[in-house]
């Protein structure tokens, strides 16, 4: 049986952060609060918590942004990602996910 995988709007890497900021969803965007990576490992542990089928997809959605930001992810960061994966019943790509990793 295939795993079909639930489609998101990715972020685009070439928008300013300015520009990023009034998009980013369950991030602060207020230029004197930058979230940093305690900030991003809430937002993807609140995601993995949800019960929602496309948790994992939207939490490694965040990497891209945390790049942009120069906040780097640490083992919390891809732990929870990988939690958000299996517990929305999508384990190929959470073993997807850990392949790239290692």
């Amino acid at each position: 049986v295939k795993e079909e995988q639930p489609q998101i709007q990715q972020h685009d890497s070439s928008s300013s952060r300015e520009e990023d900021t009034t998009s980013m969803p369950l991030l602060l965007s207020q230029k004197e609060a930058w979230p940093d990576v305690t900030s991003f490992n809430t937002v993807i542990d609140a995601l993995a918590k949800s019960g929602n089928v496309q948790a994992g997809l939207q939490a490694e959605a965040l990497l891209p942004w945390m790049k942009d930001l120069g906040i780097v992810p640490d083992e919390i960061t891809c732990n929870t990602i990988l939690s958000a994966y299996a517990k929305s019943g999508h384990v190929e790509a959470a073993m997807k996910l850990l392949n790239r990793l290692e």
